[in-house]
């Protein structure tokens, strides 16, 4: 399956929150259900001036990992989406990522002030931060320096977040339907190629090759794929094979462990008892004792 980091990462990801952050200052964090951060959609020189001061100090830090956590427990609760405030008075939003019923990722977005910066509003922040030690004129500076968004502002920019938020669920469904087709032609294309090849010594590397795959990742698709493991699947075609002649022909049963991919009788026999609890010529004697009784 492919990750939501690996859907962030996309070109069309990337470019539509480059252009979102431009227009609307607002950051965009992609976390898991709980607030973790899978993948960051900004870079740290983009980050509101007084989230960074903020953070620099262990108490600061903290408090944002916590608030970001109390968000997303928000954002759970609110099929729509959740507006919120944090200890410092920045307004922040988050949505829900859903894959068809489940809520599988969150965007956060924000750390922009509800107001144009004041005097009154900044000694009141300052207030609020006396327990962080920093120092006030780095504070000042960084208040001043916050990015400001009018709240019909800030309702147009989560409305645009919303609507990708939806477009970004699509987007996954689609590239992991597509890839689940891949996926299955691949093991399609294996399948008809171990078919065509089962009475010939036949090996995992060999197939993995043929269908473009790694040998370790090919064995955990296939069985993953077919619910048997590829050397499990190769032997029940070759025993399929072993007993129709056993039951049609006369041919030896040397000759037929030869014929179904086998270079060693001992192998064949134990492979074949392992699935008819019986050795091969005990089974032809069986199904020839039970046709003569019929």
């Amino acid at each position: 399956m492919l990750s939501h980091t690996e859907l962030a990462e996309s070109g069309e990801f990337a470019e539509f929150f480059a252009l979102a952050q431009d227009l609307t200052k607002v950051l965009v964090v992609l976390t898991d259900v709980k607030g973790q951060e899978l993948y960051p959609l900004y870079s740290e020189t983009q980050a509101n001036p007084l989230c960074r001061l903020i953070r620099s100090c262990p108490a600061g830090f903290m408090a944002c990992e916590e608030a970001r956590r109390s968000r997303c427990r928000e954002v759970a609760a609110h099929a729509n989406g959740a507006i919120t405030t944090c200890f410092v008075g920045l307004v922040n939003s988050g949505l829900r990522v859903m894959e068809g019923e489940e809520h599988v990722a969150t965007l956060l977005c924000g750390q922009v002030s509800p107001a144009p910066p004041c005097e009154a509003d900044f000694r009141a922040l300052r207030d609020r931060c006396e327990e962080l030690g920093l120092p006030t004129a780095d504070l000042r500076a960084a208040y001043y320096r916050s990015p400001y968004l009018a709240p019909e502002k800030l309702d147009q920019a989560l409305r645009l977040l919303s609507y990708f938020a939806n477009l970004y669920c699509r987007m996954e469904e689609q590239l992991e339907s597509a890839h689940s087709r891949q996926q299955h032609a691949t093991i399609e294309n294996a399948k008809g190629h171990i078919q065509r090849h089962f009475r010939e010594p036949l090996r995992l590397g060999e197939v993995a090759a043929q269908v473009g795959l790694s040998p370790a990742y090919f064995s955990t698709l296939f069985k993953k794929s077919t619910g048997e493991a590829f050397c499990h699947y190769v032997q029940r075609l070759r025993m399929d094979e072993a007993r129709r002649l056993l039951l049609e022909t006369q041919d030896s049963v040397t000759a037929i462990s030869r014929q179904v991919g086998f270079n060693s009788l001992t192998h064949f026999t134990r492979v074949f008892y392992r699935f008819e609890k019986c050795a091969p010529g005990r089974f032809r004697k069986k199904a020839s004792g039970s046709a003569a009784d019929q």
